[in-house]
């Protein structure tokens, strides 16, 4: 087996596909537990899962869908969000940045709409995988400050998230120097790259979203196994 097999496993259709802004790449997968979609007493939790592929357009969420298929089988109702990418007009920074931005805020709701208030939004994780977990630090970070974060818990897997080491060994074939904005010789806590101005819809991911990083906060994140708050660990 290859890390490029993830590439071409097949998984089942989403249940939905949502939107979470103006432009046409703004879309997000939806996949729900087993279940005749009628209100539950037990509502389900929420995934906001990011996709990897070194932040680069030829790569993208389609990949996680197994991943995604199999959380949902768990019990689990798994949002995958679609982003610019390098490669794509308006993708890396900071344009990669303020989808991510707008997904982590507008999503949750989006989806308790979509599946009459079935998901718990007490209940959210976000989570990503390579530069996806990258991005999800990156987000969390932004949540860490606030007492009421739209994600009570973020998730890195194999996260590109030492952006120093990354560029230093050219991993990706130099995907760090293309995909964020950051210094080539260091990394810090709030991993780099701020994305612009652009406002999130959600007035509470807003505010979260805008707030500097901090080392106390509502928010738990799981790194490599371990709990910690969001900081440059890979």
């Amino acid at each position: 087996m290859q890390s490029t097999d993830v590439l071409s496993r097949s998984a089942r259709s989403p249940d939905l596909t949502l939107t979470y802004g103006p432009l046409p790449g703004h879309v997000a997968d939806l996949w729900l537990p087993p279940g005749d979609g009628t209100p539950h007493a037990i509502q389900w939790p929420l995934i906001v899962f990011l996709h990897g592929g070194f932040w680069r357009s030829a790569f993208d969420r389609k990949h996680v869908g197994p991943l995604a298929e199999a959380l949902a089988a768990g019990g689990f109702a798994v949002c995958c969000p679609e982003y610019r990418r390098v490669g794509q007009e308006g993708g890396g920074w900071p344009g990669t940045f303020d989808d991510i931005r707008s997904a982590v805020a507008v999503l949750p709701d989006a989806v308790t709409d979509a599946t009459d208030r079935n998901v718990d939004l007490a209940r959210v994780v976000l989570a990503g995988h390579s530069a996806g977990g990258h991005l999800a630090l990156w987000a969390a970070s932004r949540l860490a400050a606030v007492p009421d974060p739209v994600a009570g818990a973020v998730v890195s897997l194999a996260g590109v998230c030492n952006l120093a080491d990354c560029y230093r060994r050219r991993l990706g074939n130099n995907a760090r120097q293309t995909g964020t904005r950051c210094s080539p010789t260091r990394s810090s806590p709030s991993l780099c790259s701020t994305g612009s101005s652009t406002p999130a819809t959600r007035s509470e991911a807003n505010r979260s979203l805008g707030s500097p990083p901090s080392e106390t906060g509502g928010l738990h994140a799981a790194h490599g196994g371990q709990e910690r708050m969001p900081k440059d660990t890979a």
